[in-house]
């Protein structure tokens, strides 16, 4: 009788520590009762998913930056692709989700033909947006994506997985940050887009801000507000920089980029055009998910290999 008492007891108990809810913007996500059918939107969305452990719940993926990393291939080759890019709102309605997690606003726009978050809501499907989304005001650091981390392990009742994923993130990003931190700071310009009449460059409230500050640089457009924003020509000559991220995308690669740095008489006259003082990072790590500790190693590594050449 008392062994029987015993496990009521921590029944309701473990049954209880879940009966939360998340606050998400203007709406709350339910965590008393585990998603089922998760539709994704957006890499980072996916492979937060797939980190955790969740593939078991995911019903349909869309808007893949560029491939998969190379350890969730197998869970990820198994799930839908509902669409190359958002999915129309009847394609996400017919895939019967459950959830639908974006990583961008943008995938809940009905300018865009899709389903916002409150017809969702109305036709009793839960969703999530991204932390990164909801405090752009604030500009991003690393501690949004720990929260996001938390929140959707909160969801789906796997608390220490996500714990876990953020120990080992923690101890990459330690790993990356340079040691000492350069005593001068080299003036960094992230470049999304070489287009010589408006460079697309990295601003100062978004995840490439984060990643050359965490790098040990100094991001030349830091006092411009934005995740990324075109540019003049005349304010990037007005900055000279030491360093230039080329984010390598498929519809844009940096090896593209690099021909368009050498032809166009905008960028010939850049000191780190003439030493060809190039770092190469995917789109996919400058976005608010797990690959950001890579790419602070990856451009730390850089900053320090470019100091000891003059």
């Amino acid at each position: 009788m008392f062994r029987l008492l015993f496990i009521l007891f921590f029944l309701i108990f473990d049954s209880s520590a879940f009966a939360a809810t998340i606050i998400n913007g203007p709406l709350t996500v339910d965590c008393s009762r585990i998603p089922q059918r998760t539709v994704t939107l957006n890499q980072a969305a996916t492979e937060i998913m797939l980190a955790l452990g969740l593939e078991k719940q995911m019903i349909g993926t869309a808007y893949m930056d560029d491939t998969i990393l190379p350890r969730f291939k197998t869970a990820y080759d198994a799930i839908p692709v509902l669409a190359k890019k958002y999915p129309a709102r009847e394609i996400l309605l017919d895939s019967d989700p459950d959830f639908v997690y974006a990583g961008y606003a943008s995938g809940f726009s009905p300018k865009r033909g899709l389903a916002s978050r409150e017809e969702l809501r109305k036709l009793g499907i839960s969703s999530y947006l991204s932390p990164s989304e909801l405090q752009k005001e604030k500009g991003w650091n690393i501690a949004l994506l720990y929260q996001e981390l938390r929140e959707i392990a909160a969801i789906f009742h796997v608390e220490q997985r996500a714990e876990t994923l953020i120990a080992n993130l923690k101890k990459q990003m330690n790993d990356a940050l340079p040691q000492p931190p350069p005593a001068n700071k080299p003036r960094i310009l992230w470049l999304d887009s070489a287009r010589p009449a408006s460079p697309l460059i990295g601003a100062g409230n978004g995840v490439p801000n984060a990643i050359i500050t965490l790098a040990g640089g100094d991001n030349i457009f830091a006092d411009v507000d934005g995740s990324w924003t075109s540019v003049s020509k005349e304010q990037l000559l007005a900055r000279p920089a030491d360093i230039i991220v080329l984010i390598d995308a498929e519809w844009d690669p940096a090896a593209e980029k690099k021909k368009i740095l050498a032809a166009a008489p905008l960028y010939r006259s850049l000191e780190a055009v003439k030493k060809k003082r190039y770092v190469e990072i995917p789109f996919s790590s400058s976005t608010p998910g797990i690959r950001v500790p890579e790419a602070v190693k990856t451009l730390a590594d850089a900053i320090r290999g470019f100091l000891k050449t003059p």
